[in-house]
């Protein structure tokens, strides 16, 4: 984009936008005493709405996840080849095999780990480009 200003209406938006999201779904998981021990507590809001809904909900979290697993297969298969010597097949099986085994421990203990972890990185990213910023 050239237009400065259009990134910053976007950004502005955009922030407004998923604070409000956050704080919709913070309200409405609070008033669920038990979504800790759920997988996909917000299945469970929904599911209030109607069986339909809750399905059509569920399928598209699943979509998003099948989605975001190919194609991080796909990028994670071209860095490994960049490195070895091995064909698309052989990458993609042995990605393949290794998700299925990290898949055996489960949804739910999974996020419990990986969100944490991912929004640790997530702020030190924002550090590094606060401070590399600083530095221009």
């Amino acid at each position: 984009m050239k237009d400065r200003k259009v990134i910053k209406n976007g950004a502005v938006l955009g922030g407004i936008g998923l604070t409000f999201m956050m704080v919709a779904t913070h309200l409405a998981l609070s008033n669920l005493p038990y979504a800790y021990h759920l997988d996909i507590p917000m299945s469970e809001v929904v599911k209030h709405i109607g069986l339909f809904v809750n399905w059509l909900f569920l399928l598209v979290v699943f979509g998003e996840i099948f989605t975001t697993l190919i194609g991080n297969v796909f990028g994670i298969a071209r860095q490994i080849q960049s490195i070895l010597p091995i064909s698309n097949q052989r990458a993609f099986a042995f990605i393949f095999a290794l998700c299925f085994l990290v898949a055996q421990v489960g949804y739910g203990e999974l996020l419990k780990v990986l969100y944490p972890i991912f929004g640790y990185i997530g702020l030190a990213l924002l550090v590094m480009l606060c401070i590399k910023k600083e530095k221009s």
